[in-house]
């Protein structure tokens, strides 16, 4: 699954209310190069997990917790974890959107 790009700033926005940092390029144990994104998280990831849950639900995006409670895996990253989901990627603009939005900019 490749997150959109509303999903993206719902995600961003329930990292910014928590203060986690996000991984889109976090490549975990097993996955061979593969990229995902994660959640960096200091502590207590299983109560962040459920208030993201919640946070989800609130916004009406059902089918982003199955996506994400699906793949859910850990690592541990020194004194953080990583909260990272094998099965779904942070949204990425193709080449030709890339210099669309780099043309508008200026």
């Amino acid at each position: 699954m490749i997150l959109t790009e509303d999903q993206c700033a719902l995600l961003e926005e329930f990292a910014n209310q928590e203060s986690l940092s996000i991984r889109e390029d976090y490549s975990g144990r097993g996955m061979m190069g593969s990229k995902c994104f994660g959640f960096v998280i200091e502590s207590q990831p299983y109560a962040v997990m459920i208030r993201l849950g919640q946070f989800l639900a609130e916004n009406e995006e059902l089918n982003l917790i199955q996506s994400l409670t699906d793949s859910c895996r850990f690592d541990n990253m020194g004194y953080d974890v990583i909260v990272y989901f094998p099965r779904v990627q942070w949204m990425e603009l193709e080449e030709e959107e890339k210099e669309e939005f780099e043309d508008v900019e200026e």
